[in-house]
């Protein structure tokens, strides 16, 4: 396995964007977790990070209460890259 290396100029290599499937329901439930938000801007910032930002095209359901996501594990790196703040639940 190759590992990564630093870019000529020193930077850290990019992340990969994982690649999405099509639905919420096309991931097993361990591979969801609901993100809870304490604010609203918070959960604001989530769905922009979702719609038109670096996520986009990522399937994610807005949890019943209004102050969730439900998403990928994978993507969790991302929210809080963003400097979003939210607590970890499981999806289910």
């Amino acid at each position: 396995m190759k590992s990564k290396q630093p870019n000529k100029n020193g930077a850290a290599p990019k992340k990969r964007m994982p690649k999405w499937k099509r639905r919420p329901e096309d991931y097993s439930p361990d591979e969801l977790v609901r993100l809870q938000f304490p604010t609203r801007d918070d959960v604001d910032e989530a769905v922009g990070v979702v719609w038109g930002g670096k996520l986009t095209g990522m399937p994610f359901e807005l949890g019943p209460d209004g102050w969730s996501l439900i998403v990928p594990k994978v993507s969790i790196p991302f929210f809080a890259e963003a400097g979003i703040h939210f607590a970890e639940r499981p999806a289910t």
